[in-house]
């Protein structure tokens, strides 16, 4: 859970309303230690008056995943992949093994909104949320970013312990276009060039998409790949 709502003032206990002046929030190791008695009242009021996450620029949580792992991007699916998204020779997804028997595989990425703003980056496992998102919710597993009502930039969903899901997402990155959206196929453009994804699968692919200086690849190195279909037209 990236940040949970603690009632300091009063009690949640004791409250008869949710005044948000008497709420802060707290991420789950700090919400713990309040719970446990280890953190005051005044500690939280202190923090909620001086937020950690407005002075920092975001807020963060470690999340677990033992792998080997499979990202899926609408029906776009790689299957123990490296790379997942590379562009101009950045990794904006990307899937690192095991550097020693039982530690965990990792996952980094950036994710940038259609504007080219950063809203969430996951560097080893460890998720950093910008704190001037318009809205960041997480139900469950699930995280997502909007940029307004109803504008959602980026809907994430991590399934322990093997699976990264993007269910939503409209990026851009230094020409580079991509967007799902629900029930529609894969869209990415780049060089003036619209591709259309339908259903494709990779297998241990080095990288699933690379878009380079003056060439766009799907499947780089890749065991096997399934592709149902198909289309590039004109930007």
């Amino acid at each position: 859970m990236i940040v949970q709502n603690d009632h300091f003032d009063p009690e949640f206990v004791d409250c008869r309303e949710h005044n948000p002046n008497g709420i802060a929030l707290l991420c789950g190791s700090c919400h713990h230690e309040k719970t446990k008695g280890l953190i005051t009242n005044d500690d939280v009021k202190k923090a909620a008056d001086d937020p950690a996450a407005l002075r920092d620029g975001f807020s963060h949580h470690h999340q677990r995943m033992s792998g080997p792992l499979t990202v899926r991007i609408g029906e776009l699916t790689a299957i123990e992949p490296r790379s997942i998204i590379q562009v101009l020779m950045v990794n904006l997804l990307e899937v690192k093994p095991p550097r020693a028997e039982g530690e965990p595989y990792t996952v980094s990425a950036k994710f940038f909104d259609t504007t080219g703003r950063p809203i969430l980056s996951i560097k080893n496992n460890l998720v950093r949320v910008n704190a001037d998102n318009w809205d960041v919710a997480q139900v469950k597993n699930r995280i997502t970013i909007r940029r307004a009502s109803g504008d959602i930039a980026l809907e994430l969903q991590f399934n322990p312990p093997s699976e990264v899901v993007v269910n939503q997402l409209k990026l851009w990155y230094r020409g580079f276009r991509l967007e799902h959206q629900p029930n529609q196929e894969t869209v990415i453009e780049y060089r003036g060039q619209r591709f259309e994804l339908g259903a494709v699968e990779f297998v241990r692919p080095q990288a699933a998409i690379v878009a380079g200086l003056s060439e766009f690849t799907l499947g780089v190195n890749a065991e096997s790949i399934t592709l149902r279909s198909l289309r590039v037209n004109p930007a």
